[in-house]
């Protein structure tokens, strides 16, 4: 018997949509056994992928490695090993770029099996609907301020901060940054930044010390929070029966871009190019990321795929509170973030100066400037490849 070990996150989306996807490839593969551990939220986002490389078979992780893993060889390119029908069908029924977010210089080094951006959240009973606009947000956070909840919050943890602030970014020029790794609009950063912090300012006073998931769940389960107007979405809490309050999802406010700009998220599958089962481990991811198993055991064990089929079913929509349909305008112009090696790092320090400056009231000006000069610092750091936009286009 084959044994295959993976690593994924540890939330349900992440872990126990795996296990029902396994159970049903297992039931039709019994000489392969598969073994799954999680990491955590933060782990998922920073924790090396050399290091988990070495251990496991498999590896769910997210797009911004993609440079990292293609410049050392972590990952095998799955061009190499699937079938090109397969890799075909991931493209043509992509939620948004969450394909292409594991594509560099040509290769897919994973398949994306979750596909998820910023969206927003509000519970109807609580917010009637939700702001439709910034100049809307930022008037129900200053009326529920005063008036003493339910709040506006927003999550604000340092990486969270960062990547609001991003997605706020894109959402009013496009593109947040130029091609040598800075900031592309630096007038337009300060408008965004002084939003996000007046925001801040009225929002749940555990915004800044909170990821998505804790403010979901306060959400859901108290009547303090009313709106989320950036936050991953995760299923879960749209899902009726699954909490105390029932959490609908939407797309981003509108910007100067319409709905446009939600910071790309979801994860990937790929196979470590240490593993001694490739054959077998490749043959499992292309049943895990199959429409009949993302529509099916995966969404029913608590994922939230990464293929479209999933995401148009009726039955699966109106067995989740229509998340899948309510978000996929946003998440199909959604915005996906550098990938060129080093920006991983570059982003955490990043998003460390962003939430101490948030934190300490700085001055707007001072902190995109600030920002910039770092990225742009990281960016020359990394040596990307001579006429390379920071993406790796």
């Amino acid at each position: 018997m084959s044994g295959l070990t993976g690593m994924t996150w540890s939330h349900p989306r992440g872990h126990d949509s795996l296990l029902a996807a396994t159970a049903a490839f297992t039931r039709r593969h019994p000489g392969i056994d598969v073994s799954w551990e999680a990491r955590s939220l933060q782990d998922f986002a920073d924790f090396p992928l050399a290091l988990l490389a070495e251990r496991y078979d498999l590896l769910v992780f997210d797009h911004p490695f993609i440079g990292e893993v293609a410049a050392s060889e972590l990952l095998v390119p799955l061009d190499a090993v699937l079938p090109a029908g397969i890799i075909a069908d991931a493209a043509a029924h992509s939620v948004g770029p969450s394909h292409q977010s594991y594509v560099w210089d040509g290769h897919p080094w994973a398949l994306a099996i979750d596909a998820a951006c910023h969206v927003s959240a509000h519970r109807p009973d609580l917010v009637g609907r939700a702001p439709a606009d910034w100049a809307a947000v930022l008037a129900f956070a200053r009326r529920a301020h005063a008036d003493g909840g339910p709040l506006l919050a927003l999550p604000a943890k340092p990486i969270d901060s960062l990547l609001a602030f991003l997605s706020m970014l894109a959402n009013d020029v496009g593109e947040p940054f130029g091609r040598d790794g800075g900031l592309a609009a630096p007038d337009r950063a300060v408008v965004a930044l002084e939003l996000l912090a007046e925001l801040l300012a009225h929002a749940h006073p555990a915004s800044l010390d909170a990821n998505p998931i804790q403010l979901l769940e306060l959400m859901a389960t108290t009547d303090e929070v009313a709106y989320l107007p950036l936050t991953f979405g995760y299923v879960t809490y749209a899902t009726p029966g699954t909490r105390p309050h029932q959490v609908h999802f939407g797309p981003m406010p509108a910007g100067r871009r319409g709905v446009a700009g939600g910071v790309l998220g979801g994860a990937g599958l790929g196979i470590s190019a240490r593993s001694a089962h490739v054959a077998e481990a490749a043959e499992l991811l292309a049943f895990v990321a199959s429409g009949d198993v993302q529509a099916g055991a995966y969404v029913a064990g608590g994922g939230q795929p990464g293929h479209r089929a999933a995401w148009l079913d009726a039955a699966v929509n109106a067995g989740h509170g229509d998340f899948f349909a309510a978000t996929l305008r946003g998440i199909d112009a959604a915005y996906l973030r550098p990938r060129w090696p080093g920006y991983l790092p570059a982003q955490t320090t990043a998003a460390d100066l962003l939430h101490a400056g948030l934190r300490r009231g700085a001055h707007a000006g001072d902190l995109v400037a600030a920002l910039d000069t770092h990225f742009t610092a990281a960016h020359r750091a990394s040596s990307p490849v001579e006429g390379r936009d920071p993406h790796g286009h």
